[in-house]
């Protein structure tokens, strides 16, 4: 009796062992996959540039912030025509500041009604200026050629020198020329600060509040963003960068109303990031870190070939967070986004002239299986499920879902038995 128990229990348990390996052969291509293979899955890949941008508003400055504020109105609300916001109270030495500030900026318009005097006179050199473009263009890709990169950099910096020059030139179309508004603009405000030591503040505008201000108001708003070149880029980071220390001064306690609820952001891009991006096409912006995205549209592109820099200029009307105090932000701009199967794009090879991977059958051999790509990142791959039509609209069998794909196929062969 005890002997056909024992021979009953060694049966049974031989059962159990059969039914693991069974088991455990039909489930290897994903739970024995090692780093070798990855399982092809649903999932996303985004086409992302992390790029700096600029916000583009259209804006009043109101007060020019000297003196000691009480604020009836919070940054960000919203405000009709004629509503009291504020009251500023100037005492001696808040008049004082505001005299040492109004002479500064008085010496600052009469530098750029000099600089334009004296560049009035140089409109015809236009041509001249032209031909030093070309030439330190010229010289700068020798410089690279050769891998003398100090001399590279020498030359660029020299290049922006001379885009700088031709920009003055044009005068009071120029951002010299919009500068020297936004000045006038903060002298007459403070002129009448200076004069009266206890003024109230009304909104002579309907829009939002801002508080603080950078010296682009008048200057970079929705009808001036239409004649920006990439080149003025470089003037719009000098002005952040004058301003930042009279906004230390002033205790950033200007008002500013925000006249529309849309605005533009500006950014920069090299002639390869604009590739395949067009106008009125629209894309998501998010800020690094964060998931929520913001929908926007492409207004215009422009192009500097000879300096091969590009300018986006994006319509925005979803409120980032701090879109009415914010000039200068990091972004991802998001180019293109695809679902579908996603595969390391590790794993794709070439062979006979077309992409695809290499997949692993059930007794551990891998064949080269034809693939579609759809989009595309350094790291992930979206591809075409089951089956896709090539050039000639000839249907071709594909990857499915939970393929097992070899991840470095330079290593192997097709054909080869890798397990």
């Amino acid at each position: 009796m005890k002997k056909r128990n024992l021979r009953k229990r060694r049966i049974r348990g031989i059962g159990i062992v059969i039914a693991i390996i069974f088991f455990i052969s039909r489930l290897w291509p994903i739970l024995g996959t090692n780093k070798q293979t990855h399982i092809a899955t649903y999932g996303k890949v985004e086409e992302t540039i992390s790029v700096e941008s600029f916000i583009v508003r259209n804006e009043k400055v109101i007060t020019s912030g000297m003196g000691k504020a009480e604020y009836f109105i919070a940054p960000g609300e919203k405000v009709a025509k004629g509503q009291k916001i504020a009251k500023y109270i100037l005492s001696e030495e808040d008049q004082s500041k505001a005299k040492q500030q109004l002479n500064v900026i008085e010496s600052r318009i009469k530098n750029i009604e000099n600089s334009q005097k004296e560049n009035s006179l140089l409109k015809s050199d236009l041509t001249k200026i032209d031909n030093q473009l070309t030439q330190h263009i010229d010289l700068i890709q020798t410089a690279i050629n050769e891998e003398d990169y100090e001399t590279a950099d020498n030359l660029k910096r020299e290049l922006d020198d001379i885009l700088d020059k031709k920009n003055v030139i044009s005068g009071d179309q120029s951002f010299s020329g919009g500068n020297l508004s936004s000045l006038e603009q903060e002298k007459k405000l403070l002129k009448e600060q200076i004069s009266n030591t206890t003024k109230m503040i009304h909104a002579n505008y309907a829009g939002y509040i801002g508080l603080g201000k950078d010296g682009l108001e008048e200057i970079l708003n929705m009808d001036t963003v239409k004649e920006l070149q990439p080149s003025d880029v470089k003037t719009i980071r000098n002005i952040l960068n004058d301003n930042k220390k009279y906004k230390d001064e002033e205790g950033n306690s200007a008002l500013r109303i925000i006249t529309s609820h849309r605005y533009n952001i500006i950014i920069p891009l090299d002639k390869n990031e604009v590739k395949g991006l067009t106008i009125g096409q629209t894309l998501n912006i998010r800020e690094p870190g964060d998931e929520r995205e913001y929908n926007a549209q492409i207004k215009k592109i422009i192009n500097d070939k000879e300096a091969n820099n590009s300018l986006l200029i994006l319509n925005v009307s979803e409120h980032l967070p701090g879109f009415h105090y914010k000039r200068h932000i990091s972004l991802e701009l998001i180019k293109d986004t695809r679902d579908g199967i996603v595969i390391p794009t590790e794993s794709i090879v070439e062979q006979n002239g077309n992409l695809g991977v290499f997949r692993v059958n059930r007794i551990g051999y891998i064949r080269f299986i034809p693939i579609n790509v759809l989009s595309q990142n350094d790291k992930d791959t979206v591809v075409q499920n089951t089956f896709f039509l090539n050039d000639n609209r000839e249907r071709i069998s594909t990857i499915t879902y939970y393929d097992e794909i070899v991840l470095n196929p330079s290593q192997y062969e097709d054909g080869q038995k890798i397990r």
